[in-house]
């Protein structure tokens, strides 16, 4: 009975505005957990960030999503294997060039998985 009281001082503006912004506000914190569990949900199968060298960058406009890609190599001290690691498309000219480094985040059990920090 308190509550239905309490809840008829309230001005109907006020409790319409919050019904209302509610779900987007459940909506948008779902979607950033989600985005951060996609990126980084793999922490404890990686061998965290290697350096990467840019060795291209280019304008892809061969996919729906047109943009900037970059394209980073690695190599592997222990075994000497190289890695090629591309960006997805970014709708900004990066500010990294050719020769920086670049960070990339890779998984140590399928190092094709990664994420390459600009």
């Amino acid at each position: 009975m308190a509550f239905l009281q309490f809840c008829l001082n309230i001005p109907i503006a006020l409790l319409v505005f919050v019904i209302s912004t509610l779900p987007v506000l459940c909506f948008y914190v779902v979607r950033v957990v989600y985005k951060y569990k996609q990126k980084f949900g793999n922490l404890n199968n990686c061998i965290g960030y290697v350096p990467a060298t840019v060795t291209q960058i280019t304008l892809d406009n061969q996919t729906w999503r047109d943009g900037w890609v970059v394209k980073a190599a690695w190599v592997d001290q222990k075994t000497r294997q190289s890695y090629v690691f591309s960006s997805q498309p970014q709708e900004l000219l990066p500010v990294k060039h050719v020769g920086d480094s670049v960070l990339v985040l890779i998984n140590s059990h399928d190092p094709i998985r990664y994420t390459m920090e600009l």
